[in-house]
């Protein structure tokens, strides 16, 4: 999942299962510009869509995000 840099980091990690809300260890990458950006509802957070998003990021678990990205 792909997230606008303008969006909370925390709630983002909730929002793709990485942690749960009593928090944890994350790791972020940013991925630049995407035309488009989807939302959804996931673990009781909606994320909404948004167009011609200059900055992005994802987040994962420590040391999965590079494995996730060469795929």
């Amino acid at each position: 999942m792909i997230y606008d840099r303008l969006s909370s980091i925390c709630k983002a990690a909730i929002h793709t299962g990485t942690i749960k809300d009593e928090g944890g260890v994350v790791e972020i990458a940013l991925t630049g510009f995407l035309p488009k950006v989807s939302g959804f509802q996931n673990y009781n957070i909606n994320s909404f869509e948004a167009k011609n998003v200059k900055k992005t990021f994802v987040v994962g678990k420590p040391n999965s995000i590079a494995l996730e990205l060469a795929a």
